[in-house]
């Protein structure tokens, strides 16, 4: 039997909380809603930091924050099953990663940079990539793979302006007509309206890519096969918009806005629709769902390649979880309860507590009150780097029993 077709689409820069499924209720994202509404939804995807390449460890060769890749890549049991794995993106980044050149066939997707913003929607940077994926995804049925990353909300802000102007309120000033996407500190004393200017902006951008999904899941929906097909979406890192003083590129500390990305999962015929998932996952989790899912293991291998995702939808108990992350000077921690933020900076070692989830944007800072809880995540954070880098481990994941009586 051969494992069923995977569809992956990758969109760099995009934060969950600006999407309907996630809760945003500024930003209309139909497209978003609708396969939503066909797919398993992970409440809590968690990011594995700033940097591109950490995500495709995760996701390619199921290595976790520390970790050094223990299996072999996502592409490699695709090959050796007899079936083809295919990349497709616009981002020349992604096609130097070391991490892709197992795939069969990478295709690099040139398109000249805009000055300007576009007429039309179907002369924007974004849809010129969907329009790719697109015919790709009618091209090729016979692989068992189609990866296709887009540069989204790191590409230009090409959009027409009307999709900018279609947010902003009778009384709100007109947002700015820049490509370029915004990556800078703010003041102290920046002015609001400037920062409403890039939330328009990036609005604007989400309609995009909004039409641009609806254009994809058209085309694998007309496929032959697009009802086996299995398809997931996700991002490596989300786009800050001015929620801890940062805008955009430059803005690498380890927050909400950065680490929380979507995950929607549409399984073949439909199955575990309308499912929202409680499960903490990180990118090595996508690994071993899209693994177990397509059958591309090794003989004896079920029992050392966990799967969160499959084992909640399929009612198989599990015990809480929790993500790290790190970054340039920090690294991070996140429970069902708890989130905290380690950071070195000019030689200070400076801790940062949240609760989780109620405190969303990481507004109210409560290590003072909770140096238990502080002591007791700093401890498994210690012990989670030293179990990465001492070799592979299935129970990384796996919170002390300490921690599950501070939960309840």
């Amino acid at each position: 039997m051969s494992p069923a077709p995977a569809i992956v689409l990758i969109v760099d820069r995009l934060g969950a909380g600006w999407l309907g499924p996630y809760g945003s209720t500024w930003f209309d994202t139909p497209h978003w809603n609708a396969l939503a509404a066909q797919s398993a939804l992970a409440e809590w995807m968690i990011a594995s930091g700033p940097r591109l390449q950490d995500a495709y460890e995760g996701w390619l060769r199921g290595a976790r924050p520390w970790q050094s890749p223990q299996m072999p890549s996502l592409p490699e049991r695709i090959v050796s099953h007899g079936q083809r794995a295919i990349l497709l993106t616009d981002d020349p980044a992604v096609a130097d990663l070391p991490q892709v050149a197992a795939f069969s066939e990478a295709q690099l997707l040139k398109q000249p940079e805009p000055t300007e913003l576009a007429d039309a929607i179907e002369s924007t940077q974004l849809l010129g990539f969907f329009q790719a994926a697109a015919d790709l995804v009618a091209q090729r049925p016979d692989a068992g793979l189609i990866w296709l990353h887009a540069r989204g909300l790191a590409g230009a802000w090409d959009a027409p302006y009307a999709l900018r102007q279609q947010w902003a309120d009778e009384d709100d000033p007109p947002p700015p007509s820049t490509v370029a996407p915004p990556g800078r500190h703010l003041p102290p004393d920046y002015d609001p309206d400037e920062l409403l200017g890039y939330l328009l902006a990036y609005g604007g951008q989400i309609a995009l890519l909004d039409q641009g999904l609806g254009l994809l899941m058209e085309a694998i929906d007309q496929a032959s096969d697009g009802m086996q097909a299995l398809c997931l979406v996700t991002s490596p890192r989300g786009y800050p918009l001015g929620e801890h003083g940062c805008v955009g590129l430059c803005h690498q500390s380890l927050y909400e806005e950065l680490l929380h990305v979507p995950l929607l999962v549409r399984f073949p015929h439909r199955a575990h629709a309308l499912t929202r998932l409680q499960t903490i996952l990180q990118p090595a989790d996508v690994y071993s769902l899209l693994v177990c899912h397509g059958g591309w293991l090794t003989p004896g291998e079920e029992a050392q390649l966990p799967c969160p995702m499959l084992d909640e939808l399929e009612r198989v108990e599990v015990r809480p979880l929790a993500a790290c992350a790190s970054g340039p000077g920090q690294r991070a921690i996140r429970t069902p309860a708890w989130f905290l933020r380690e950071v070195q900076e000019e030689g200070e070692l400076r801790r940062e507590l949240f609760v989780k989830p109620d405190d969303r944007w990481e507004v109210n800072e409560v290590s003072s009150r909770c140096r238990e809880v502080v002591e007791e995540l700093v401890r498994l954070l210690d012990e989670w780097q030293s179990l990465s880098r001492s070799g592979p481990s299935t129970h990384l994941l796996k919170l002390s029993p300490l921690m599950w009586d501070v939960w309840r």
